[in-house]
């Protein structure tokens, strides 16, 4: 937990909305599995397994799950926030 890059693996259940991500720093964003309704500002990506995404941190960002299956995903953040 020393490094400069925070990783994440989420699993998104169904019908999940997040709240809206605004913070200093780079992400990038990985779909394993599933498909996600991703937000930058104003523009909607829809990403499919194995599509990817990487923007400033912050631009407002959110996310959701409008499927009937979980998505998981991997985030690889900086700075890190833990």
């Amino acid at each position: 937990l020393q490094g400069a890059l925070e990783v994440m693996l989420t699993t998104i259940p169904p019908g999940t909305k997040s709240v809206v991500f605004n913070h200093s720093g780079d992400e990038l964003g990985y779909v394993l599995s599933g498909k996600l309704h991703y937000f930058v500002g104003d523009q909607l990506v829809v990403l499919n397994t194995g599509d990817a995404i990487s923007h400033k941190s912050n631009v407002p960002h959110r996310y959701e799950n409008r499927t009937k299956k979980k998505v998981e995903t991997l985030w690889i953040i900086t700075p890190p926030g833990f």
